[in-house]
């Protein structure tokens, strides 16, 4: 039983080195993974793109001038929790 129990700190070490590992190799989404589908969708979608930022830039909103800051303003759309007044 003692070499069974002995070994338990050895593997749960690696996995710990292992996933540190896989973390640092993949890219960090800059958005939340809905927003990050968006992304995904606009990049394979060029024409999309740029009607969206066409129509960001002719809307004239204060602060949401081009696409990155409209992905910015949907981010935090749906990390806000509703207020109910």
């Amino acid at each position: 039983m003692e070499r069974f129990c002995s070994g338990i700190p050895v593997v749960s070490l690696f996995s710990t080195l292992a996933s540190s590992q896989t973390s640092e190799s993949e890219p960090k989404p800059r958005h939340t993974p809905i927003v990050e589908d968006l992304v995904r969708l606009l990049e394979v979608r060029p024409p999309v793109r740029e009607a969206l930022g066409s129509q960001l830039r002719n809307a004239g909103l204060a602060g949401l001038e081009n696409t990155e800051a409209f992905l910015d303003h949907l981010d935090d759309l749906v990390t806000t929790p509703p207020v109910v007044a």
